[in-house]
């Protein structure tokens, strides 16, 4: 078996194998071990925004509100093509916002599987909010 990577935290240690077969991810703790998904049978998500119109919106925050134990939190924005995807994804239930200036935030949920890729589009509403001035006499 070869450690790959050792990443240290005060209470963890995550670090890569490879056993001959496969890299796994291993999250020490000091009661136990536990093993994540496998990298090859890891999951992406593919989102794709636009506003009410079908106008691609570039640009848009895409930020994990929670995620599996042992997942990564991302924050990451759409590109010129209103796309953002997300990669080595582990099963399970993930909730995210979106934002994006000018527009109404929103927050989804998904469950990821083993080994998938997802694609999801969402409509962000322009925001309601019209700014106005407050003058004093």
């Amino acid at each position: 078996m070869l450690v790959n990577n050792l990443i240290q935290t005060s209470t963890k240690s995550f670090f890569t194998i490879n056993n001959g077969m496969q890299d796994s991810l291993i999250i020490h703790d000091i009661l136990n071990f536990k093993t994540a998904t496998p990298f090859q049978n890891r999951s992406k998500l593919i989102i794709k925004i636009t506003d009410t119109n079908k106008t691609l919106i570039t640009s848009a925050r895409i930020t994990s509100i929670s995620t599996p134990f042992d997942q990564i939190p991302f924050d990451i924005i759409t590109n010129s093509t209103g796309f953002a995807s997300i990669s080595d994804l582990s099963q399970g239930n993930y909730k995210f916002k979106i934002e994006k200036e000018g527009y109404k935030t929103i927050e989804r949920s998904t469950v990821i599987g083993v080994g998938n890729t997802y694609t999801y589009i969402y409509e962000l509403d322009k925001s309601s909010s019209i700014p106005f001035l407050i003058s004093q006499f």
